[in-house]
């Protein structure tokens, strides 16, 4: 358990389970053996064995991974979904002419 880790409420917690830091654990929940959390992680709620999770809140490591790549790219897909939406009005109002 690193530096900040946070552990509310009647928690329990597994075997070898290793949280990096600052990582914020919720109250009355049960986190299985084996559990790997990386640093800055919020978990709300239990965890069964074996599980790495990443993010707050706590979703799967290979789940976190995807999510950082599409958070980059937001920007980008926000500007493109606005034309689209501005092409299909476009594409309506001709149709209702």
């Amino acid at each position: 358990m690193a530096a900040q880790t946070g552990i509310a409420g009647s928690t329990k917690i597994g075997e070898w389970c290793k949280f990096g830091g600052q990582v914020g654990i919720a109250g009355h929940i049960t986190i299985g053996d084996h559990v790997n959390a990386g640093a800055q992680t919020g978990v709300p709620s239990s965890v069964k064995s074996g599980r790495t999770i990443m993010g707050t809140p706590a979703v799967s490591y290979m789940d976190f991974l995807k999510i950082s790549v599409i958070q980059r790219k937001l920007p980008e897909i926000n500007s493109r979904l606005e034309k689209l939406q501005e092409e299909l009005m476009n594409l309506k109002n001709s149709l209702n002419k």
